[in-house]
């Protein structure tokens, strides 16, 4: 499936899973411009599996403004979840 998507043009695919593992598959086997991959979140393990992952393959990133209890209804919340996922 992504060699199709890679065939099918010259703008970057977005890689959504959390499993690094299958993520460093795809991008061992990856041509073309750096993928987009989603997505890492807050939760224990998510950020230290995918964060390296993204710089070493030169990925953009999506991250979700959530932790182990969800995403908060609280903004507040959010926004510091999103502060401490860009200071790591």
């Amino acid at each position: 499936m992504v060699r199709t998507g890679q065939a099918a043009g010259d703008l970057p695919l977005m890689l959504d899973s959390s499993n690094p593992a299958a993520l460093r598959a795809v991008l061992e086997d990856f041509s073309g411009p750096p993928p987009i991959l989603s997505s890492v979140t807050a939760e224990a393990g998510s950020a230290e599996g995918l964060l390296p992952l993204a710089l070493s393959a030169g990925c953009g990133l999506v991250a979700l403004c959530m932790d182990e209890q969800k995403i908060s209804p609280d903004p507040e919340l959010r926004c510091a979840i999103a502060r401490d996922l860009v200071e790591r």
